[in-house]
């Protein structure tokens, strides 16, 4: 047998009142009848179920004939009734789609170009994120452990999924061996042995950029993250002709190194 508190729950659920939920399914049940029958079968004040009706017969869910001095209450079949709610529902939500997204592109035209990351493990965070949202290139001007840190399994991904990966290695000193060896499998690695900023820039549509004093990566305490085009063109000259050239090669890779010419 129908729950009719848990039908009641789910009319108001779609945006029917309770009294009306209650009138109708009573309507529903005991056929064409007058307001004084539905106030008694359902419960609803008799002094209400006038403008209960006239609610119900609003939302398309009954049916009004005159008889003689008295109205008579015909519930609509309820797929009818439901498909008529249903359908104003998705009425209202095609408006609102369309309405927030015209919000959502006055937001985005007016939103700044670039955003400050803050805290190691947030820079982190976004570094990776933009390393798993690359699906054609990367390019990294890196610490090793900057690199090393969380960031690497979302590298060998990516290389796996055909991403071309260049990397410099901002780095004082010769890197060791091992180090190398977990690199190799990414693709091209160069190093520059006096340089104090990392970037990180995936498929030429956003990029992360930090600053470190006297090269010390450990301290990487803000970065700047944007996706604006022309910024991100000035980075990209930037790593391919200032940094990228200068560099000495480390491990190469000839079918994922990419042709830098700007």
């Amino acid at each position: 047998m129908a729950n009719e508190d848990m039908m009641v729950k789910r009319f108001k659920e779609l945006g029917i009142k309770a009294s009306a939920a209650r009138a109708y399914m009573a309507l529903v049940k005991i056929g064409p009848c007058s307001a004084t029958r539905i106030s008694q079968s359902s419960g609803v004040p008799q002094p209400r179920t006038y403008d209960v009706m006239n609610y119900l017969q609003e939302k398309g869910f009954v049916e009004v004939q005159k008889v003689g001095r008295r109205n008579v209450y015909k519930a609509s079949k309820p797929d009818f009734a439901l498909d008529r709610l249903m359908n104003e529902m998705r009425s209202k939500e095609t408006y609102l789609r369309s309405s927030l997204r015209e919000l959502e592109n006055i937001g985005e035209a007016s939103s700044p170009k670039i955003w400050v990351i803050k805290g190691r493990s947030n820079i982190t965070a976004k570094a990776r994120e933009i390393i798993d949202q690359s699906d054609i290139e990367l390019l990294l001007a890196v610490s090793p452990d900057f690199l090393k840190r969380s960031m690497l399994a979302s590298l060998r991904k990516a290389a796996r999924r055909g991403v071309s990966i260049s990397v410099i290695l901002n780095a004082s000193s010769d890197i060791s061996p091992d180090e190398l060896g977990e690199l190799a499998e990414l693709g091209t690695i160069r190093q520059r042995r006096v340089y104090r900023t990392t970037i990180v820039m995936g498929d030429y549509e956003r990029a992360l950029l930090l600053f470190h004093k006297k090269g010390n990566f450990e301290e990487e305490k803000y970065g700047l993250y944007t996706e604006d085009d022309g910024l991100l063109h000035i980075m990209d000259c930037h790593f391919c002709n200032f940094l990228w050239v200068p560099s000495e090669i480390v491990v190469k890779r000839e079918a994922k190194e990419r042709s830098f010419t700007h």
